[in-house]
């Protein structure tokens, strides 16, 4: 079973300096389309995302810094001196820094890795596009959703099929807030919202909150749509 990626971030949504050059997480941590036809095609990238050509290049400089990492193979990872290596299956590797919150998704096959969070926690692979709004509208607490940041936690589960569950959680449990003593808790319960990606992060289908039963029910359709795409 893959050790998934997760991470804990700080407050505040920010812009990334251009100049910000480093990749790099700790270990293992807790860290609107309305229709399903609208993801059967990529979905719109925000305007800073990444060309083919850099993810090509993006993928070439992981790759070199996988190749030293010492690899844990009792616990299915490797760490260099800046970054960790999680293999998701079927070929796809979650890269997440050390010294900072950026988080990438490299294909393995097809030899090219994308940017999916920032170094400041920021959703810079997804648009509002890529979330259902009218279902996410209906939970509380859904700001950070809303800002396309990932303050709390935010990973990949493993790959089946060409396609991977996101979890991502907008709003944590209101004890998360609690001092030692029991005091400044929040009367609320944790708010998730959940997507399915395909192997180069495309959302499949965008994110909503999802109980058990509706991620059986998704999935098996995320997989209809990823298979339709390829035979085209």
């Amino acid at each position: 079973m893959p050790v998934l990626a997760t991470a804990i971030f700080a407050p505040g949504r920010r812009k990334s300096p251009e100049s910000l050059s480093v990749f790099a997480p700790n270990a293992y941590f807790w860290t609107n389309q309305k229709s399903y036809i609208m993801t059967k095609e990529s979905t719109s990238r925000p305007l800073d995302v990444q060309s083919l050509e850099k993810a090509i290049e993006l993928y070439k400089q992981l790759d070199a810094d996988r190749a030293d990492a010492f690899h844990y193979l009792d616990r299915n990872y490797a760490v260099s001196e800046i970054r960790t290596y999680y293999p998701l299956g079927e070929d796809i590797t979650y890269a997440c820094n050390d010294n900072n919150r950026a988080q990438y998704l490299m294909d393995d096959r097809a030899k090219r890795a994308w940017r999916i969070l920032d170094a400041y926690g920021n959703l810079v692979h997804f648009s509002a596009d890529d979330i259902d709004f009218e279902k996410v509208d209906q939970l509380e607490n859904v700001e950070y959703v809303h800002d396309l940041y990932a303050k709390f936690r935010f990973n990949i589960e493993a790959y089946q099929n060409g396609v991977a569950l996101v979890h991502w959680t907008a709003y944590p449990d209101g004890l998360y807030f609690a001092d030692e003593d029991g005091f400044g808790a929040e009367p609320n319960d944790e708010v998730n919202v959940y997507a399915y990606i395909d192997r180069d992060g495309r959302t499949v289908i965008p994110f909503q909150p999802m109980n058990k039963t509706e991620q059986e029910d998704l999935r098996r359709k995320a997989e209809e749509i990823v298979k339709m795409r390829s035979q085209v």
